[in-house]
């Protein structure tokens, strides 16, 4: 069997993570992992909250697919700092709610 070629400082990860809070709601956070250093970064305006109503629940998803396309959005900008391209993306994220 081969060994994979790759090393800590070529490996780009961005995961959504959840976190229950003791209020009850669910903070969002990435999990970000790039050339060999790993931090997290919350996403304080998106939080996930308890549902009463369908009209929480839909809250709830529209947040949550608003943080999957942050994810995104923050994993290409890591990438293209690899490579020296600019990205119009991530010089700076905007939560709009």
């Amino acid at each position: 069997m081969k060994a994979k070629n790759t090393t800590k400082e070529n490996t780009i990860s961005v995961k959504l993570r959840k976190r229950k809070n003791a209020n009850g709601t669910v903070s969002l956070r990435l999990d970000i992992f790039h050339d060999g250093k790993r931090w997290v970064e919350t996403l304080k305006e998106l939080q996930l909250i308890k549902f009463a109503n369908l009209v929480d629940r839909k809250t709830n998803k529209e947040n949550f697919t608003l943080a999957e396309k942050i994810a995104v959005t923050r994993a290409h900008q890591l990438q293209s700092t690899d490579y020296s391209m600019v990205s119009e993306a991530g010089k700076k994220t905007i939560v709009a709610l």
